[in-house]
């Protein structure tokens, strides 16, 4: 993923968060803020629309105050760059290879 599309991504969900985020709210406060987000569909940067868990914008919530902005980007994928294998996909691929060397 590219640093635009992160930084994207990391103002969409501040978008949505915002309100949420504020010192000023107390715990119950801020709970009931969070439902009514939770219940509401969002166009999300790439078109689709998106409807978000409490526990998801929770977990944004948090990350924001820990680490601002850049806590909202997305983790890049703990398997980037390595081969996804398939194992019963091996097996066929080699016996249509027997049964076909062209």
């Amino acid at each position: 993923m590219s640093t635009e599309s992160a930084e994207a991504i990391a103002l969409f969900r501040y978008r949505i968060i915002g309100d949420a985020t504020s010192a000023r709210l107390g715990p119950a406060e801020r709970g009931r803020i969070v439902r009514e987000l939770a219940r509401r569909v969002y166009e999300h940067p790439d078109g689709s629309h998106r409807q978000y868990t409490r526990g998801t914008l929770d977990r944004w919530i948090r990350a924001y105050r820990e680490q601002g902005l850049s806590g909202l980007k997305p983790e890049p994928r703990s398997d980037l760059g390595t081969v996804r294998r398939h194992p019963e996909l091996l097996d066929e691929a080699c016996a249509l290879r027997a049964e076909l060397p062209a």
